[in-house]
């Protein structure tokens, strides 16, 4: 060490140095593009099977459908990615939702799509979700330096609950 103290680094540690870390801001950026399109998504499904079938109860299922894995898997999904790879579960969950979100507007294109599909695809994403934010969360102590974790912590969370 270069004789700096644990006081000392405690003093001059804050969001400035935190934006430093690169790996642990593409994190970041990440996580907020992936809440904001799961904020998007919540809303955009529920007015789409709306728009088709002109009934609030199918508004009401799909936007259930939406919270339902996040409630009743991701407690068991946190266990499960344990001692797996989290980079690989986070890309794998990402394409699963991306594969997802581009068949819906391709059927949406196609006057194809029906509240069922949106029903199914709404748990697929969902689900996935449900398994790729323990996987980030998991992540966050092996990226971010120790002396910067409190502060990175807080910046995920703000910044994910702000989108």
């Amino acid at each position: 060490m270069d004789g700096t103290t644990a006081a000392e680094i405690k003093k001059t540690t804050g969001y400035r140095q935190v934006f430093k870390q690169k790996e642990f801001m593409k994190l970041v950026i990440a996580n907020v593009i992936n809440r904001f399109g799961d904020s998007l998504d919540s809303i955009a499904f529920t007015w789409m099977v709306y728009s088709l079938t002109n009934s609030p109860a199918w508004s009401a299922i799909i936007f259930g459908i939406n919270r339902i894995p996040t409630i009743f898997l991701q407690p068991f999904a946190g266990a499960m990615v344990e001692n797996r790879n989290k980079k690989m579960i986070m890309v794998f969950m990402d394409v699963i939702r991306g594969i997802s979100v581009s068949f819906i507007a391709i059927l949406y294109i196609l006057k194809l799509l029906n509240p069922w599909i949106i029903l199914i695809m709404t748990l697929v994403i969902s689900t996935a979700e449900a398994f790729r934010e323990p996987a980030g969360n998991a992540v966050l102590p092996k990226i971010l330096d120790k002396d910067y974790f409190e502060f990175g912590l807080s910046l995920n969370s703000t910044l994910s609950n702000v989108v």
